[in-house]
């Protein structure tokens, strides 16, 4: 016994000095959690058999790799489109000699999605996955890409991984914020509701990945985003979208009837080329547009990062994003067929001159 954990400890103390160049942690701390990492294996392993501690140490080193929510195993280096592509061929030509190396794999896969090569990524997951069959972590990052791959389209062959994901792991966060999106994507606001939910109790109290989901399940509710205490107008987010909303008189004549209490209109901001989920949505209810309306006035908006509706992105990351409103006389948050929607505008994240009209064309 005291071989094999010295053995390992060995191992795990070179993967330690190759975490801390990756992570940039101290090595103490690399070094003390992978000797605990150690001891943790041998009692799960009960075994000097030789295969058994390579196959033990294998998983484990693909546990290692992964990361929930981003790509944090690509060095800041790598986001240098050169030292990438030349970290992709290393990684590559590693691989022509021991293909074998699930660690190696993984670290491709991610290399790949920061390129937005997802058919690679999805074909260096299919090779991980080969070698770990079933491991979770690998199945939700192969659905990404998978999706990713079809303009962020889950259905199919990634809400089929992502449902044995969640049947082996319920609570696994990554799978349950894809299942929701899926669900959001397809209006399907009941199952988003229940997915974020569960995503919901798997948070830390107090986290800002916490606020978020609830945020999202107050929208889709209908209901408007519970705000933290420090959000003021001066730390809405360096990032703030303006702009003007309008309606043709005549439309608005059109439908004013049709107007209750419960309509609302709906700020969508999606991005250019990706995910069909929003990046972000405002409501703004009934009390607060229908007098202008009748005025014949434009509605005056401002989006930020509060208005956020993903765990993953905000709208600070972009350079460009598809800016449209929706009005509800339902005041649904699920599209009806007699909804109004504006134009789509293509602008700058940080735009102060967004204009949007509701037109008659009332397709979703």
């Amino acid at each position: 016994m005291l071989l094999f954990f010295l053995t390992s400890f060995c191992i795990f103390s070179s993967v330690a000095v190759y975490l801390f160049r990756i992570w940039g942690t101290s090595y103490i701390f690399s070094l003390v959690s992978i000797a605990t990492i150690s001891a943790v294996m041998y009692s799960m392993v009960g075994t000097l058999n030789e295969n058994a501690m390579d196959v033990s140490f294998s998983a484990q080193k693909s546990l290692l790799t992964e990361s929930l929510f981003g790509n944090t195993l690509i060095t800041d280096e790598t986001k240098d489109v050169h030292v990438l592509n030349k970290y992709i061929r290393s990684l590559e030509k590693d691989l022509s000699i021991d293909s074998g190396d699930v660690n190696k794999w993984v670290l491709l896969a991610r290399s790949y999605v920061k390129k937005q090569n997802f058919k690679q990524a999805a074909h260096a997951y299919e090779e991980a996955l080969k070698i770990l069959p079933g491991e979770t972590n690998l199945m939700t990052e192969l659905a990404d890409s998978l999706a990713m791959i079809d303009d962020g389209d889950l259905s199919g062959r990634p809400m089929k991984l992502i449902t044995r994901v969640l049947e082996v792991e319920p609570t696994h966060q990554k799978a349950l914020a894809l299942a929701a999106t899926n669900a959001m994507n397809n209006t399907e606001i009941e199952n988003a509701i229940s997915y974020w939910s569960r995503l919901r109790n798997t948070l830390p109290t107090n986290s800002d990945e916490l606020e978020k989901v609830v945020n999202i399940i107050r929208a889709l509710k209908g209901e408007t985003p519970r705000r933290s205490d420090s959000s003021s107008t001066s730390n809405l987010g360096k990032t703030v979208l303006e702009g003007k909303l309008s309606i043709d008189n005549d439309l608005f004549s059109t439908i004013q009837k049709f107007l209750t209490t419960k309509s609302n209109i709906f700020l969508i901001v999606k991005e250019k080329n990706g995910s069909a989920m929003p990046i972000a949505v405002k409501k703004i209810p009934y009390g607060e547009f229908n007098d202008s309306f009748i005025k014949r006035q434009f509605i005056n908006f401002k989006i930020s990062d509060i208005h956020s509706m993903r765990t993953d992105v905000k709208l600070s990351d972009f350079i460009e994003v598809i800016v449209l409103a929706r009005l509800s006389l339902s005041g649904e948050v699920k599209p009806q067929a007699e909804d109004l929607t504006t134009n789509v505008s293509l602008v700058n994240s940080d735009s102060k001159f967004v204009k949007l009209q509701f037109l008659q064309n009332t397709d979703n």
